[in-house]
């Protein structure tokens, strides 16, 4: 998945267009399907096709191909949920426009945003395409969500929601954000931006996915669902279908590894050694050597990983 993902965001704008596309049309029916389950009966096709055409509106728009004004022209098709219920004969209509309404604002909105995010318009016409905007954004993400997990099994006291999400801590809410915010800073220096910015950027996109995770785990308890990851969406902000089922293959996976909590603590340690290295080395280096440096440096996380996930290290 990952590969699809990193190839689809640096081959070219349009492949990564077509790519978030296809995620918004799937997680749009997955997000259907589980509205389903509340009994009501929203529509599923037409508001996909809403919010994948929202979706390639906004990337044509950023992209210069068309222009803003577009996007009004998708804003309209909204009131054909309400014509709709007029011929369906529904008990709930009024459930069934909003859970419509709801797909779009909590799948396609984010999507739509995101692929503007790495286009920006040239002056003599045109744009240019910088894919380390996505892809930092990704990675961003994934650094969140391991270094939460990672310091919320050696640290994690308090719980931070119980009532949603009992299994999640403070402790490894801050893990999270000290290692999005510092992931922030480096892809910062990799791409000549202000490394402050995208520090700024870490914090709020951690923030974000931690009430976002949050959100989810309320629409799986209120239609009593303990494991949606190919049902609800996943996050990218903000949540997409894709890094759901990434989450979900990162969560089995986690379990079957059994390592205990001796060797979380040094993968962890190990972790915010290599992050440290990496950030004063992208400083110091040039960005080819840097780069090589991150590479030896995540390959030496993977091996202090797999140590400890051998058998004969469980006690």
């Amino acid at each position: 998945m990952l590969a699809v993902v990193l190839g689809a965001v640096l081959a070219s704008p349009y492949s990564m267009a077509l790519l978030f596309i296809a995620v918004a049309a799937g997680s749009m029916l997955e997000f259907y399907k589980i509205a389903r389950l509340t009994g009501a009966v929203p529509l599923q096709v037409y508001p996909t096709v809403i919010g994948v055409l929202l979706v390639a509106v906004a990337f044509a728009v950023a992209a210069g191909l068309i222009g803003t004004a577009a996007l009004l022209y998708v804003l309209p098709l909204v009131c054909g949920l309400f014509i709709a219920e007029l011929y369906r004969k529904s008990t709930t209509p009024l459930t069934n426009v909003a859970l419509g309404v709801a797909g779009i604002v909590y799948v396609a909105v984010p999507l739509a945003l995101l692929v503007v995010l790495p286009c920006v318009g040239a002056p003599g016409g045109g744009f240019v395409y910088r894919p380390l905007v996505v892809l930092s954004v990704i990675f961003i993400v994934w650094a969140n969500d391991v270094g939460a997990y990672l310091v919320g099994r050696v640290f994690g006291r308090h719980r931070l929601f119980e009532r949603i999400s009992p299994k999640k801590s403070w402790e490894g809410f801050f893990g999270g954000v000290v290692s999005a915010v510092a992931v922030g800073a480096l892809m910062g220096l990799w791409q000549d931006a202000s490394p402050v910015l995208w520090a700024g950027a870490g914090l709020v996109i951690s923030v974000s996915g931690v009430y976002g995770d949050l959100v989810e785990s309320m629409l799986k308890r209120s239609v009593n669902l303990k494991d949606s990851g190919h049902i609800i969406p996943g996050r990218l902000h903000l949540y997409i279908w894709l890094y759901s089922l990434d989450k979900e293959h990162y969560t089995q996976y986690s379990v079957r590894m059994k390592i205990h909590k001796e060797g979380y603590s040094i993968i962890l340690v190990t972790m915010a050694l290599a992050v440290f290295i990496t950030t004063v080395c992208a400083w110091l280096l040039p960005p080819l050597a840097a780069w090589i440096v991150a590479g030896a440096a995540a390959l030496f996380v993977l091996f202090v990983t797999s140590f400890f996930r051998s058998p004969s290290r469980i006690r």
